[in-house]
């Protein structure tokens, strides 16, 4: 009995002293805790160990709702791209005490947690865990547009942004010009998120109040946008007016041609059709006017049908 307890007492001791030396023997992984990274571009995951040992083999895992493995590298198989990652995942540092990945064109899906995991003898798996960020963020969209109203022209300017994270929203306004801009948001299953801010004023009460500044504000983009004052198009009636115009000077000039060719007709230096040239004379006009007018009712009919519908 007492020999017994001496020799389980024995290998207790010799457990703990190895278990110890082990321990004294560990090794740790140097590597950042938070990467960061917009979408688009390659980012890089590297692992060392704080000493060299005698590592088998380097492992790459993908935390989630399953880990996944991402890369190995050892000595008899060398870098191995696993799954899906072989598209855009590069084993770019091959050292049994050092590794690295780099991840081409990052994408939102790309973000996560992973791991490096360093199989040494006789100690085991010994890892790091770092997190990737991923940022993204899309090109700004302004407009402002003049809207007749009861109350006279109102100016409604609006700013719009699509960014991970949130994208910041603010306006510079001349001096004089106080708003409260209305912000909505819109948030997709991709964690990006759509911000709209926008108002409106009236321009005769504050006249000369220009320039105005969308400034969007994000980790990746800090950017002012100046908003355009929008001027009025000319309607319809007037662009009638102006290619008839047009086509009454095109007229004129070929009655001119006309006349003149008449009088060197007449001396013998011009043969010209003088049929041909009365025929475009006459259809200028009329072709011209015709076919815009035709265009515009077709406008205004297509327009009208879209409201109604």
């Amino acid at each position: 009995m007492c020999g017994s307890f001496c020799l389980w007492e024995h290998s207790c001791w010799y457990g703990q002293m190895l278990k110890g030396k082990l321990a004294a023997g560990m090794p740790t992984v140097i590597h950042k805790t938070e990467v960061t990274s917009t979408v688009g571009e390659n980012v890089t995951l590297s692992c060392q160990l704080s000493a060299e040992k005698e590592v088998l083999q380097v492992t790459w895992q993908k935390e989630g709702q399953t880990t996944d493995n991402i890369a190995t590298y050892s000595p008899n198989h060398g870098p191995r791209l696993l799954g899906s990652y072989h598209d855009h995942v590069l084993v770019t540092q091959s050292d049994l005490n050092s590794s690295a990945i780099t991840l081409e064109f990052v994408s939102l899906e790309d973000e996560g947690c992973y791991r490096c995991i360093f199989n040494i003898f006789p100690i085991g798996p010994v890892q790091g865990r770092m997190c990737l960020n991923v940022y993204a963020i899309s090109k700004p969209e302004v407009d402002a547009q003049l809207l007749t109203r009861e109350e006279g022209e109102v100016l409604a300017l609006s700013c719009r942004v699509t960014g991970k994270p949130t994208p910041k929203i603010t306006w510079g306004l001349p001096d004089g010009l106080v708003v409260t801009p209305q912000l909505s948001y819109v948030w997709y299953p991709n964690k990006t998120v759509t911000v709209i801010s926008n108002f409106t004023y009236i321009p005769a009460q504050f006249p000369q109040k220009w320039p105005i500044i969308c400034m969007i504000q994000h980790p990746v983009l800090n950017t002012e946008i100046e908003l355009k004052y929008p001027f009025h198009e000319p309607t319809d009636d007037h662009k009638i007016l102006f290619i008839c115009f047009s086509s009454v000077i095109t007229t004129a000039s070929f009655l001119g041609l006309y006349y003149c060719c008449l009088r060197k007709q007449k001396m013998g230096t011009c043969q010209v059709g003088e049929t041909l040239i009365l025929v475009i004379t006459w259809l200028t006009p009329k072709v011209c006017c015709g076919w815009f007018s035709s265009k515009v009712s077709a406008s205004i009919t297509e327009q009208q049908r879209t409201v109604d519908v």
